[in-house]
């Protein structure tokens, strides 16, 4: 119980110090207040675990369910009255100019998003998720069904009524997840779609080849999102597949996801090759770090996915690896502009922040969710799948 609580506690402090990050830099632009608000956002939050004990459970079911709708009203409010290129951030503006180009016939990858000197960088999968949104004209959709997905993960994963309206409330005072919504960012939508996929190739016979295919081609179309998820993935791979010895399973998943990953982008080596060599997403989004410190995370991930026992821990290590993957960038980042440059002029992405924050949400120990919810069980379901290919 007492490393249950600290596992909790960690979690809460984690995810408090990346929100009043996120609060900080963008309330001091219009508040002299954004300190005291940011410490008092920060200790209310960071001290949920105790709060929650004294706090009257069916208040915050109602409360939170109040909350919930205004916040789904304010969200559409904010999509009527904005554009989202009112807004320096160019996650739909590259995707809409993406399509554009192509259904144009021009390669698609040279095309620069609405912030000058910005080329495309979206992986393929990731546009052809878009793709119906950017025909409905408001990409805001896609922010928004990829919010509820991810709330949809987490009622899942919480069996037990009174954590499920917890997690809600935690969510929904989120300012970077607001931010991420009204920007009309697709970071949400992609974490939800990868946590899902987990859950739901966790649930699957394990040893079946079946599954081994499965998983190949949706960890490739997923890696076909961001490249980032490499990390996730190496180590569920390790810890589900070469953990428990089923070197032929691993073999049939890696080979089917390296396919199915390289076809995700031929049409674009087909389109131009030239061009293909000097404008594709590997090369936009190894900017995002040095290569030596990609392969080194992804490589450490796999080692640690040998020595996980359950997935509890799995969802926790890989939150805790993406949160020093992302802390590593911005590392570099401050490194080469300058603290006030990197944070408040946004040579930081602060937004690359809700990757390992979904994975930290979706970690709370069992033990430690049992006595915040009045002794409630939560089984897990991945948990079970993976012992159950112990026992064939």
């Amino acid at each position: 119980m007492k490393q249950s609580n600290r596992i909790l506690h960690f979690i809460a402090i984690t995810l408090s110090i990346i929100n009043s990050l996120f609060l900080y830099k963008y309330l001091s632009r219009v508040s002299h207040l954004a300190p005291v608000i940011t410490i008092a956002y920060f200790v209310f939050f960071s001290s949920l675990p105790l709060l929650v004990k004294r706090i009257n459970l069916r208040f915050i079911k109602v409360f939170s369910l109040i909350a919930f709708t205004l916040y789904i009203l304010i969200v559409i409010a904010v999509y009527v009255k904005t554009d989202a290129n009112d807004f320096r951030v160019d996650r739909a503006s590259a995707i809409v100019n993406f399509w554009d180009s192509a259904l144009k016939g021009i390669y698609p990858y040279s095309a620069e998003t609405h912030i000058a000197g910005s080329y495309q960088f979206a992986s393929p999968m990731l546009l052809v998720i878009a793709f119906p949104f950017y025909l409905l004209k408001e990409l805001g959709i896609l922010s928004l069904t990829g919010f509820l997905l991810l709330l949809l993960h987490l009622f899942r994963k919480y069996r037990d009524h009174s954590s499920r309206y917890i997690v809600l409330f935690v969510t929904l005072f989120s300012p970077m997840v607001a931010w991420e919504l009204i920007v009309r960012s697709n970071l949400v939508m992609n974490m939800a779609l990868m946590l899902l996929t987990m859950h739901f190739i966790d649930r699957k016979n394990l040893k079946a080849v079946s599954t081994s295919i499965t998983s190949g081609i949706l960890f490739g179309l997923l890696l076909s999102t961001r490249s980032v998820l490499a990390i996730p993935i190496a180590l569920w791979y390790a810890h589900v597949y070469i953990r428990t010895r089923m070197f032929r399973q691993a073999i049939i998943c890696g080979a089917v996801l390296t396919v199915t990953f390289g076809l995700t982008l031929a049409p674009f080596a087909l389109w131009d090759f030239q061009q293909f060599t000097t404008h594709n997403p590997l090369l936009f989004q190894s900017s995002f770090m040095p290569l030596s410190f990609s392969l080194f995370f992804i490589v450490a991930a796999f080692f640690q996915g040998l020595f996980l026992q359950n997935h509890e821990a799995m969802y926790r290590q890989i939150g805790s690896n993406l949160l020093l993957c992302i802390g590593t960038y911005s590392v570099v980042k401050i490194v080469v502009y300058g603290f006030s440059t990197a944070y408040f002029d946004s040579a930081i992405d602060l937004s690359y922040y809700l990757i390992p924050y979904c994975f930290l949400l979706s970690a709370v120990p069992q033990s430690a969710e049992t006595h915040l919810t009045a002794g409630a069980t939560v089984r897990s379901s991945a948990s079970e799948a993976v012992s159950r290919t112990h026992s064939e």
